[in-house]
């Protein structure tokens, strides 16, 4: 493994102590689109009427039954058992400053190429929300993942502003409702 791969041992133990498990990204994640809804679509505070489903990734309205996934509508969506590799991927790309082959990842990771696709895939994705949401405007939609990460690192001194604004990146789960109520 290439030394420019790994993170210091300070900002490993970190990322480990703030988000041990994938239930402790969803919950940060949910924590904040709950905040940014305040109102279900059938207008009762989200903070009183919404339920966590157990075992799952899901909130229910206590009045309307809507199901809503927050992680649904952002790049996390279908990451629901690796959270924490997506998180620890980002703070790798911000760390060194460069994208990572799929075959660097893959080993990295322990896991297949396609898969490694997909993880740097959801963090790029993430990173690039991020900086969307600071009114960063890229000039077409195509823009190399390189200076994505390379923005990114350059806007964020710190790993702890890095990973707020990550979060804060996500959207209102006001969002995920209404994506979620189009489609039933």
């Amino acid at each position: 493994m290439k030394q420019t791969m790994k993170l210091p041992i300070k900002t490993e133990k970190t990322i480990k102590q703030l988000f041990p498990d994938s239930e402790a990204v969803f919950a940060k994640a949910a924590a904040v689109m709950l905040l940014k809804a305040d109102r279900c679509i059938c207008d009762v505070p989200v903070n009183t009427y919404y339920t966590r489903i157990p075992h799952t990734y899901q909130y229910k309205c206590g009045r309307c039954r809507l199901v809503v996934s927050p992680l649904a509508i952002t790049p996390l969506s279908r990451a629901h058992k690796n959270l924490t590799d997506t998180l620890e991927l980002v703070c790798r790309l911000h760390f060194i400053k460069k994208e990572l082959s799929p075959v660097e990842i893959a080993a990295l990771y322990k896991c297949k190429y396609e898969t490694a696709k997909r993880k740097s895939n959801r963090a790029i994705q993430w990173m690039k929300l991020a900086l969307i949401h600071s009114g960063k405007t890229f000039p077409n939609e195509n823009i190399k993942d390189t200076k994505v990460i390379r923005a990114f690192s350059a806007q964020h001194n710190s790993l702890n502003a890095a990973v707020d604004s990550l979060f804060n990146a996500l959207p209102s789960l006001k969002d995920a409702m209404k994506n979620n109520s189009k489609n039933q």
